[in-house]
């Protein structure tokens, strides 16, 4: 930072306006009378980069006291650029209003370009400055000013300000940013990890009962099979019964007829109805399946558009994340072998686990073969069982009515009408009696065959869970070992990635930048679903509308029906009197009834099992959808893990025992060299200086400070103990390393000496050896030097003067 010119107006000692061209000046002495205002043309310096004076923080007391606004203008070359810096401010009755501007000249137009926010607010334009100067209040004056009365200001400030001074200088500042930001950003990802675990947990205890829906699904879809067995045995019940009545009632064929009649509009009248309320039931489900559709993909629409603001959100927030970090990142391949060794053996462990999962497969198929079998074996038992019944009861049915007609004298056959006798009814009697055992003995014998399959069956239930248990344990295991493999692989990738270059950074920013990230093509694949599922919405609302009309057509249908049986009931309960009825006859019409209630019952629990199987296939497909959406949200929490492994190793790298000091320890030992070069130099050889950065406490434990010791001939002392002359020249000294230390550092040069006083104040040669330090630091690195004295020997010194005089109350100054 070089000054161009200042013009001061109103400000302290300056009531009219002054311009001060530097422009020409390389070592200048800034002379005048006590109290003629030399110092005040460093305190405007000072005030038009910072705001502020040495002497207060007062803003009001800069004004000069006759007028009501003050201006200061300082116009100054750095990094080969030129800058200009007002601040104005205006007092009236109530406060004191003040204003800044920043701005720098474009070469090529000639113009002023506006920096910061251009409104002439005081914090946005001192944080402009402060990004082009680089340094604040304290850390200019460590290297650039030395201050009359209080020349070591740095080198007698307490170690731990001292620390905090140069670690300015050095922009250390930007790593505690860093890191704050770095922690920030762990926070953030560290809640949504945590919340995506609540939602994979939600969804896991959503899915857990999803084997017992499967087996709810097999059974329902077992009984919808054995009720449409019954049902087809029940219509075969239906037509033997009806045959058998046919066949008692042919003598009385006329009033036999009328009253069959009646019950085939009776049993058509119940098929009907039967019909009409099964189509009812399917128009219902349909419907519900069709509005089921409409809300699912109402919430899969919201659903995706909340996947694709997370996505943009967390490719906004990587590439913040990458812009701040680019460059800073220092990775370390030092755990590399341990993860390689932790990724075999999770791909051993992974092998084995699929083998024994494979094995218990093989062994569960072959249970479930031999259930098949004997659930068919079961199958064929349970129809002879039930066949053997039937035959019972007609056996038993005819015994009694041979025995009835004994009992009532009767002596014809109920079958043939011939005439019995005594004998022969009794050897009949006989034989049904035998038949009756025989078919007894048989349905016992089928009952414990039976008996003996379920056993049998329990038992293979029983190994199936064992076996099922082992396969959750191997598939377990798998699972564990995929996600230690996953994790190793994850380190061995954040270890490459540790590596990338500046390059492959800037690459990922131009992926975010144009959409060309994950996240991006997410986002992309979320709206083509979105289109997707709203191009179908017409298709789901026809849906919803054709399973309303047909909801509407199967109750008509079903109310129809309803009449139709009511007729045909009362018709029915209207027989023909027919008084040749015979008990036979009557035995025979019982069994049709039976039968048919068997029908009726069937149809009933096949309808049922039909509405079963719908409702377990629907909660099994909710299932698969939740599980996917696990499995989804369970990669995403496996990034942010990634993600979250970089950032503490960033927050470990950036905090102040990390990359901050080893950087402290670096321009430390850079500081060490310049300062002992220029101390020698100024003091010929007698003093050398030394700063140390940390300090071991009684405790045991090292504290961040900065230690300056000074050795002369008669041996190392702290710098406290010198003399003035010696103080003075050490100062110099730290001026100068530090000036250099910012501008290797930071490639910010202060090329600007102001020393306020001090040099005056000094006898003989270590006046002399103030002077020439002076000079040779202006050789050495600062452009110009300029020396507020009213020492005749220093102002004869310097080749340049600046004048200042009180005239009529306001300072008047005037360049030689």
């Amino acid at each position: 930072m070089r000054p161009t010119t200042l013009t001061i107006e109103g400000f302290q000692s300056y009531l009219e306006p002054q311009t001060i061209d530097f422009t020409a000046l390389t070592a200048a002495s800034i002379t005048g009378e006590v109290g003629a205002g030399k110092t005040t043309i460093i305190d405007a310096i000072t005030y038009a980069l910072y705001g502020e004076v040495r002497a207060t923080g007062d803003k009001a007391s800069v004004l000069h006291t006759r007028t009501k606004k003050m201006v200061v203008e300082f116009d100054f070359t750095m990094n080969d650029a030129q800058w200009r810096i007002r601040r104005t401010s205006t007092r009236t009755k109530k406060a004191t209003t003040s204003k800044a501007y920043f701005h720098k000249l474009n070469p090529e137009t000639g113009e002023w370009q506006t920096m910061g926010d251009g409104s002439g607010n005081i914090g946005p334009t001192n944080r402009a400055i402060l990004d082009v100067v680089g340094l604040n209040f304290d850390a200019f004056r460590a290297t650039a000013l030395v201050e009359q009365g209080n020349s070591g200001a740095f080198a007698q400030a307490d170690p731990a300000t001292r620390h905090r001074i140069f670690a300015n200088i050095i922009d250390l500042g930007k790593y505690a940013e860093a890191e704050d930001r770095a922690r920030k950003e762990r926070t953030a990802l560290t809640r949504e990890r945590d919340t995506l675990t609540i939602q994979i947990d939600a969804h896991q205890q959503s899915i857990t009962d999803g084997d017992a829906t499967q087996q709810k699904l097999d059974q329902a879809q077992q009984h919808l099979t054995q009720a449409q067995k019954a049902v087809t045995d029940a219509e075969a019940a239906v037509q033997t019964a009806t045959a058998r009545v046919e066949e008692h009632t042919a003598k009385w064929h006329e009033a036999t007829a009328a009253n069959k009649e009646r019950e085939q509009r009776l049993s058509a009248a119940r098929e009907a109805l039967k019909h009409a309320q099964y189509r009812a039931a399917t128009a219902e489900a349909g419907l519900t399946a069709a509005r089921r559709a409409q809300d699912e993909a109402a919430t899969r629409i919201d659903q995706l558009t909340s996947e694709i603001t997370a996505a943009e959100e967390a490719d906004r927030k990587r590439a913040a994340e990458l812009e701040r970090t680019r460059a800073q990142v220092q990775a370390t391949v030092q755990e590399a072998p341990a993860h390689q060794r932790a990724l075999a053996r999770a791909q051993t462990l992974r092998d084995r686990a699929t083998k024994e999962d494979a094995e218990a497969q093989e062994a569960a198929d072959t249970l479930n073969t031999r259930a098949a079998q004997l659930q068919a074996r079961r199958g064929d038992l349970t129809a002879k069982r039930d066949a053997a019944r039937a035959a019972y009861q007609e056996e038993k049915a005819r015994l009694d009515a041979l025995k009835a007609a004994h009992n009532h004298g009767g002596s014809t056959c109920f079958t043939c009408g011939q005439a019995l006798d005594a004998t022969l009814m009794e050897r009949m009697a006989q034989d049904l009696t035998t038949r009756l055992s025989s078919i007894t003995t048989e349905g016992t014998q089928h009952k414990e065959r039976i008996t003996e399959v379920d056993q049998q069956l329990r038992d293979l239930e029983q190994q199936r869970n064992t076996i099922t248990a082992q396969r959750n344990t191997a598939q377990r295991t798998a699972h564990q070992a995929d996600l230690d493999a996953q994790a190793a692989r994850t380190a061995l990738d954040a270890v490459r990635e540790a590596q990338t270059t500046l390059e492959q950074v800037i690459g990922q920013l131009a992926e975010i930048s144009e959409g060309r990230s994950d996240n991006g093509a997410r986002a992309r694949s979320y709206r083509d679903q979105i289109t997707a599922l709203a191009n179908n919405e017409q298709q789901r609302q026809d849906a919803v509308r054709q399973a309303q009309e047909e909801q509407q057509a199967a109750t008509a249908a079903r109310a129809t029906a309803e009449e139709a049986l009511s007729a045909a009931e009362s018709d029915a309960g209207q027989p023909v009197d027919v008084e040749a009825i015979t008990q036979a006859g009557t035995a025979a019409k019982a069994d049709l009834a039976q039968a048919r209630t068997a029908l009726d019952t069937a149809h009933t629990a096949h309808a049922q099992a039909q509405k079963d199987v719908a409702v377990h296939t629907a909660e099994s497909q909710r299932i698969e959808k939740v599980t996917a959406e696990r499995d989804k949200l369970t990669d995403q929490r496996a990034t942010l893990e990634s993600e979250l492994e970089v950032l503490n190793k960033v927050v470990e790298a950036l905090s102040p025992s990390g990359v901050p000091r080893m950087i402290m320890n670096s321009e430390v030992e850079a500081l060490n060299a310049e300062l002992d070069y220029q101390l020698t130099k100024l003091s010929g050889g007698h003093l050398t200086a030394s700063v140390a950065t940390t300090r071991e406490t009684k405790a045991g434990t090292t504290r961040n400070e900065l230690t300056i010791s000074v050795t002369a001939p008669d041996g190392t002392r702290a710098y406290e103990t010198f003399s003035g002359g010696q103080k003075f020249l050490t100062d110099l000294a730290l001026h100068q390393a530090m000036s250099k230390v910012l501008t290797d550092n930071r490639g910010k040069s202060i090329q600007t000496l102001f020393v306020d006083e001090g040099i005056g104040a000094l006898e003989g040669e270590p006046k002399n050896a103030a002077i020439r330090g002076i000079m040779a630091m202006g050789t050495d690195h600062y452009d110009m030097s300029l020396v507020v004295t009213h020492d005749p020997d220093v102002v004869a010194a310097f080749p340049d003067q600046i004048e200042v005089v009180m005239q009529s109350g306001t300072s008047v100054v005037e360049v030689r």
